[in-house]
Order: structure tokens, then C-alpha cells, then sequence
């Protein structure tokens, strides 16, 4: 079974976000890694980094561990 990180990492995401409807999330696969670029309202920047970066670094650690799962690396970057 493939994991579906784009959709994975959406659903992680849009509950934190207070304009859920503005998250946007694409993918760019390199030749070893696939970077996951999240989009989202400016008023959602800081729900999202959180506290000394604690919160993407928390989705970035549970998509790593799926993407590990199917010998896959994965980066999560917030883009403006």
C-alpha cells in the first residue's frame, strides 16, 4: 500500500489551521526525497510553526515516520 503523504499531511494540518479552506499543499519529488510545500493563510503562520517551531517539527517527524514506513524521505516546509 502507498502512502498518501500529501493527504496525510493534510489532515494533520487543516484542524490547526482557524482558515482551513486556504491550506494548500503540493508536492516536488526530487531524485530522493519528496518536499511536501504547505501553503496557508498569513493568520495561520504562527498556529502552524508553533512555539519555537515545536508544532511543524511534530508534523514533520509523524510524516517522516510514514514516508520511512515505504522507504521514503520526506521534508515538510511552510512556503509564503
Amino acid at each position: 500500500m502507498k502512502a498518501d503523504l500529501k493527504a496525510y499531511t493534510q489532515l494533520l494540518i487543516e484542524p490547526l489551521a482557524e482558515f482551513p479552506k486556504a491550506v494548500k499543499i503540493s508536492s516536488v519529488m526530487g531524485r530522493q526525497t519528496t518536499v511536501l510545500e504547505i501553503r496557508c493563510d498569513s493568520r495561520d503562520l504562527g498556529r502552524l510553526i508553533g512555539r519555537s517551531g515545536r508544532t511543524i517539527g511534530a508534523i514533520q517527524i509523524l510524516v517522516s515516520s510514514l514516508a520511512a514506513r515505504e522507504k521514503q524521505r520526506v521534508v515538510v516546509e511552510i512556503v509564503q
